[in-house]
């Protein structure tokens, strides 16, 4: 494996990694950041599993993972719309709670109060 592959490998998994552990701590809080983060993680081991056997089911009937990858690549497209949406909708709900105030400013303002 090449120097420049490995560092590629790395890139991408910071953007895995980092919305999986990410957002749940920023949407349900501190309090249960090891709860949100173990089951997020055991989805995505979950689905890690069923995605390798589903694709082998399809090669398996087709002859091909041709029609395997290209649900692969479906369902990636879906998680880059819904991820999208979700975004806008995460905007729109911090700038209405905070009185149209930017999403870093609501959150230090909780943060001051909280303590």
């Amino acid at each position: 494996m090449s120097l420049s592959s490995t560092y590629g490998h790395l890139l991408l998994q910071g953007f895995y990694f980092g919305p999986l552990f990410l957002v749940p701590v920023e949407v349900l809080g501190n309090r249960v950041a090891g709860t949100t983060i173990g089951f997020s993680n055991l989805f995505a081991n979950i689905g890690g599993f069923t995605c390798v056997y589903a694709l082998g089911v399809v090669r398996d009937r087709s002859g091909s993972f041709a029609w395997g990858f290209q649900g692969i690549v479906a369902l990636c497209l879906v998680g880059v719309v819904l991820a999208i949406l979700l975004a806008r909708m995460r905007t729109r709900a911090l700038g209405v709670a905070a009185g149209g105030l930017s999403s870093v400013e609501p959150r230090q303002e909780q943060l001051r109060h909280s303590g």
